[in-house]
C-alpha cells in the first residue's frame, strides 16, 4: 500500500472505529433486560488493526453468547466477547466446541484456503488461536443465553434490533460473512437470493461472499466437513475482489 493510500485507509478505519464505539454505547442504552438480571455482551472486531489489515475480512454471525453465571456486579453477562477472544479463549471450559471450527476455518481462508491436512492442530500448535485476532464475531441476541439457544428469542432479538445489527455489519465491512445457523434472519435485507443459498449454501455478489452453515457448535457433521464447507465456498468464489 502506498503512503497516501495507507494514510487514507487508516483515516477511514479510525472513523469506522469511532462509529463502532458510538454503536456500542447505543446498544448499551437500547438493549435492556427489564428483569434486571441479564446485561449486554459486547461483540464485534477482535483486534481492529489486524482485522482491517487482513487480506480477507471475515465476520462470523452467531446467535448469542453462552453465560449462566452471575458476576460480582449481580448480572449475568456484562462482558466483552472481543476481549475474551483476544485474551485467552481457553479459559472457557467448552471453548473447543464453538471456537475450534471458527479457528480452523478462518486460518485456512486467510492462508490461501489451504487444504484441511495443512491446518495445524491446536494440540500440536496452540499459536493457531492467534487467528482469532484477524476476525470479527457478532451475535444476533446481545443478552447472554444458555447452552441451547431459543430460536424464538433469537428471532425476536433480530426483529427488535435489526437496524443496529445491520449498522454493525456495515461498519465491520466484511469481505466474507459466515452465518452459523443465522442466515435466514438476514437473507432479505442483505438481498441474498434464496435459490442460490438453497442450491450451493453460499452466494457471491462480486464484492462479498455469504456462506450458510450450521452453528460451529453443531453435532450433525464432522468438524472437518464443517470447516471444509466454509473453505470450499471461498475457493468457489475465487474471482471476488477483496481489495
Amino acid at each position: 500500500m502506498k503512503p497516501l493510500e495507507s494514510s487514507k485507509f487508516w483515516k477511514v478505519t479510525k472513523e469506522k472505529l469511532r462509529e463502532l464505539k458510538e454503536l456500542d454505547d447505543l446498544l448499551e442504552k437500547e438493549i435492556i433486560d427489564t428483569r434486571q438480571i441479564l446485561a449486554l455482551v459486547k461483540d464485534g472486531i477482535v483486534n481492529p488493526e489486524i482485522y482491517f489489515s487482513s487480506n480477507k475480512k471475515i465476520l462470523w454471525i452467531l446467535k448469542e453468547a453462552n453465560d449462566t453465571e452471575i458476576g460480582e456486579d449481580g448480572y449475568i453477562g456484562n462482558w466483552d466477547l472481543r476481549g475474551f477472544l483476544k485474551d485467552d479463549v481457553t479459559k472457557y471450559k467448552f471453548w473447543r466446541r464453538t471456537y475450534l471450527p471458527i479457528v480452523y476455518s478462518s486460518w485456512s481462508i486467510l492462508n490461501d484456503c489451504c487444504d484441511w491436512s495443512k491446518i495445524a492442530d491446536y494440540e500440536d500448535d496452540p499459536t493457531i488461536l492467534e487467528i482469532l485476532q484477524n476476525i470479527a464475531i457478532i451475535n444476533i441476541k446481545k443478552l447472554p443465553g444458555r447452552s441451547k439457544s431459543n430460536e424464538s428469542e433469537i428471532s425476536s432479538a433480530y426483529r427488535k434490533h435489526k437496524q443496529l445489527l445491520h449498522k454493525q455489519i456495515e461498519l465491520i465491512d466484511p469481505d466474507i460473512i459466515i452465518f452459523g445457523g443465522t442466515i435466514h434472519h438476514f437473507i432479505d435485507e442483505l438481498k441474498i437470493p434464496r435459490e442460490s443459498i438453497s442450491r450451493n449454501s453460499f452466494y457471491d455478489d462480486g464484492r462479498r461472499i455469504y456462506i450458510d452453515n450450521y452453528h460451529p457448535n453443531q453435532r450433525l457433521i464432522k468438524r472437518q466437513d464443517y470447516c471444509e464447507h466454509n473453505i470450499e465456498s471461498v475457493k468457489a468464489c475465487s474471482k471476488t475482489d477483496f481489495t
